[in-house]
């Protein structure tokens, strides 16, 4: 059974502090220490519903493709914006064949895969959808790339009711928080949170499509 008592006071937390003062607060408590999301506390949730995870589906990789490979017997589907990064983390897995990592071009890319430009966006939505159009589907997905509340309303839409969507620099980045619309916040620790993924009404999935549409191109 979920414990909602943290989550009920970080909504009253929210609900009643200045914007200025909860980004401050929330950018502070997310201070970065080069480990697996930058610290113990941001991957808490990851680890434990990692190890019940049959196919682990995420949108970027790098550290916690090789934590799930090392750590778990998972099969790992990885989308990426990034040829470099993709070809770095795929030969730090030594090409292994529990690794399903795809590289999509959404154009000439800066720092963190962001693309540079809109030149290559009718690419876009196949950052989003690829990860549901293999056979095997994800029973947990890391949010932690590009076009992250694109994605995120692509899960609620595509995935199997029961999955597990982890939504990485969401406390910290209110501008995501637009998801809870659609989506219940589980539980959460550190800078991530926990979403599961439940049965929706028509009248939730044409919302959902139609916020789809208005954060098709946005990038972060």
């Amino acid at each position: 059974m979920v414990n909602d008592k943290p989550v009920f006071i970080f909504r009253l937390f929210r609900a009643f502090t200045p914007p200025i003062i909860f980004n401050f607060i929330m950018k502070f408590a997310a201070k970065s220490q080069s480990s697996l999301f930058d610290g113990e506390q941001n991957a808490l949730l990851f680890k434990k519903y990692i190890q019940d995870c049959k196919v682990y589906g995420e949108y970027g990789c790098g550290l916690s493709t090789n934590y799930v490979l090392k750590n778990t017997n998972c099969f790992v589907i990885s989308i990426d914006s990034s040829s470099e990064w993709v070809d770095l983390v795929e030969k730090r897995a030594n090409f292994s064949k529990k690794l399903d990592i795809n590289y999509i071009d959404v154009g000439v890319v800066g720092d963190w895969g962001r693309p540079i430009d809109y030149k290559k966006r009718e690419n876009f939505k196949d950052y989003t959808d690829q990860l549901w159009g293999k056979n095997l589907k994800p029973d947990l997905v890391l949010i932690d790339g590009r076009f992250r509340v694109a994605c995120f309303l692509t899960c609620l839409l595509k995935a199997p009711i029961g999955t597990v969507i982890i939504f990485d620099d969401y406390i910290n980045r209110p501008q995501y928080h637009i998801v809870e619309s659609f989506a219940c916040l589980t539980e959460f620790s550190g800078r991530q949170a926990v979403f599961i993924k439940q049965a929706l009404t028509q009248d939730q999935v044409i919302g959902i499509h139609d916020m789809l549409e208005k954060f098709r191109y946005v990038m972060d």
